[in-house]
């Protein structure tokens, strides 16, 4: 998996929008759903399609209709499951990592598909913004019983204010802005989900 410097200009720019409200639960959110899908193995299960569309396209003439066929009754469909799934696997690997799951919103930004859903091998944006808001709340509810979270969060702040006082002597560069950019951060991320 690969994060490329463009993902983190559009997180930026989601979070100077108001779209998301912290950069690092915005990246978990898109790592945590990418994840998802290497966990679920959802290349194999695709890929283990192949054979029987190198055998249709053998057995006819015209295999870009067999292909047009498969891909509309097996892989547009199967690719919306995927979807939907490696949503709630990301949604619970960030609850249990202890981010902030209702910055789905970002998920929402990033699949901008606007055709019908049959056609779309993501969900369509309705249907996806109802689930993800139906697992946001199941992943919250999962995180606010997880005891850890809090101890994390609090060690983790601990840790960022120590760094932080230590390089107090760096004061007025782009390392302390970056360094109080993410220490306001991590103080929103420590306050208990409502």
């Amino acid at each position: 998996m690969f994060v490329y410097t463009g993902l983190l200009d559009f997180i930026d720019a989601m979070v100077e929008q108001g779209i998301c409200s912290n950069k690092y639960n915005a990246l978990a959110t898109v790592l945590g759903h990418e994840i998802a899908h290497a966990l679920a193995r959802h290349t194999a299960e695709t890929l283990s399609y192949l054979p029987l569309l190198l055998g249709l396209s053998v057995l006819t003439v015209d295999s870009e209709l067999i292909a047009s066929i498969f891909t509309f009754f097996c892989q547009l469909p199967f690719s919306r499951l995927h979807e939907s799934e490696a949503d709630h696997i990301g949604l619970m690997l960030m609850a249990a990592a202890c981010y902030d799951p209702s910055e789905v919103r970002i998920s929402m930004k990033l699949v901008n598909e606007n055709g019908y859903d049959w056609f779309s091998t993501h969900p369509a944006d309705e249907k996806r913004q109802k689930h993800l808001q139906e697992l946001t709340a199941d992943a919250i509810s999962y995180q606010e019983k997880a005891s850890w979270c809090v101890d994390m969060q609090t060690k983790v702040s601990q840790l960022i204010y120590k760094r932080i006082t230590r390089r107090r002597a760096t004061a007025g560069t782009t390392h302390s802005a970056e360094m109080a950019a993410m220490w306001d951060g991590m103080q929103a991320a420590a306050k208990p989900p409502q």
